[in-house]
């Protein structure tokens, strides 16, 4: 007998045991935040992954869990439409507007890896731009959000062990 969850059930499944893994994390909420913050940076740049999320991490001296999750976070699929967002953005800055359909129409019609590189490699520099700025923001944020989590559960439990020693050593 196998169990079956229903699709609409896996994604808050799937979040659940994930705050589960990131609040459970016995390291300071600076730490655990610095590292989802960088998990999530090189997360959404392209080629680097949880390996090099790891080897950072431990350079940087944040909690490696936490940059392996926050590079986990970012797959394949909420990278393409962020790479999207972040071409778009770059074309903007770079004073060639916010259009970014004919890149993903060329992409999609590329029928080999060269057209593919040729594609890439003629708006790279509108691509880095806007995905480094992408990274940062999203890494700012990851960091934000991160923190006040930690802060808020390592309180809780805090409260919860008082009154826990409270009600037994009276």
């Amino acid at each position: 007998m196998s169990l079956h969850i229903p699709k609409k059930n896996r994604l808050k499944r799937w979040i659940k045991l994930n705050y589960y893994r990131l609040v459970r994390m016995k390291d300071s909420p600076h730490k655990v935040a610095g590292g989802m913050a960088l998990g999530m940076f090189l997360g959404v740049m392209p080629i680097a992954g949880p390996i090099y999320a790891l080897i950072f991490a431990t350079l940087l001296k944040l909690n490696r869990g936490a940059a392996v999750l926050g590079t986990i976070l970012f797959n394949t699929a909420t990278t393409i439409p962020i790479w999207i967002f972040s071409y778009s953005l770059g074309s903007f800055l770079m004073g060639h507007g916010w259009n970014s359909s004919d890149y993903i129409y060329r992409l999609m019609k590329a029928r080999t890896i060269k057209e593919v590189w040729d594609i890439l490699s003629a708006t790279g520099i509108s691509l880095l731009i806007g995905v480094i700025i992408t990274s940062v923001l999203i890494s700012l944020i990851s960091y934000l959000i991160t923190y006040r989590i930690m802060v808020a559960y390592q309180d809780h439990i805090k409260k919860k062990r008082l009154r826990h020693h409270e009600i037994y050593h009276q």
